[in-house]
């Protein structure tokens, strides 16, 4: 009969790389269901999916309920593969205060994450008078490029592959930057810098708002002539 009781207030949260198990004993979310009794049996009892440390319940006094928040590969949780993606299960062990033990099975379903390719990238020019294609850049310009892949967050990350300069248009050109990395054998070093704002890490993602290459033009880039004009 309590087993039956308490299954309304056991939930399971899935995000990309956490499993998290629940119990509410917060009277005023649902009053119509939980009962003080019910509330105060919660309150005492402990939930575990494992005896390892890490793997058994803490009490979220603001939100009023036992939370356990574990990485999939952790506290005896189970993996199996599905059509689309991954099925996590696991076993919890409700221990009350009076050693009354229950178990309940929950289960998260997780797809696959999808490889990012081909984002749309829209190229905006900091000057609305300049073009994109084929438009020299007067010194002091520069371009911002936003990219939208879908199904990424804010933990995608973009930066320039390949950056390169010339005069007058002419076939010979000056590499600057190859593979996203600068180019530090054909340009000398201090001429190119790198800028990343507001670097910060997300679950095992890092990601910058922006990301910035500043190059110092002067003859060692471009002929003095050009830089004369």
């Amino acid at each position: 009969m309590l087993r039956k009781s308490l299954v309304d207030f056991l939930s399971v949260r899935c995000s990309a790389d956490q499993f998290t198990v629940q119990m509410d004993y917060d009277l005023n979310r649902k009053p119509s269901r939980l009962t003080a009794t019910l509330s105060d049996i919660i309150w005492r009892s402990r939930l575990c999916l494992d005896d390892k440390p890490g793997c058994c319940s803490q009490i979220d006094e603001i939100e009023k309920r036992l939370l356990i928040s574990t990485p999939y590969h952790a506290c005896n949780i189970k993996e199996t593969t599905y059509a689309s993606g991954f099925n996590y299960t696991a076993t919890v062990k409700f221990t009350t205060n009076d050693n009354t033990k229950l178990y309940y099975t929950v289960t998260c379903r997780v797809p696959f994450r999808k490889e990012v390719s081909e984002p749309v990238v829209e190229l905006i020019p900091a000057d609305p008078q300049l073009k994109i294609n084929e438009s020299p850049l007067p010194l002091n310009t520069f371009i911002i490029g936003n990219v939208f892949p879908s199904d990424v967050t804010k933990e995608f990350h973009s930066f320039p592959l390949q950056c390169w300069t010339s005069v007058n248009g002419s076939a010979e050109k000056k590499t600057i930057i190859l593979n996203g990395c600068p180019m530090t054998d054909l340009v000398p070093d201090q001429l190119v810098s790198v800028y990343q704002d507001k670097l910060a890490e997300k679950s095992s993602f890092h990601y910058a708002e922006w990301t910035k290459f500043v190059l110092s033009l002067d003859e060692k880039i471009l002929p003095r002539a050009a830089l004369e004009r």
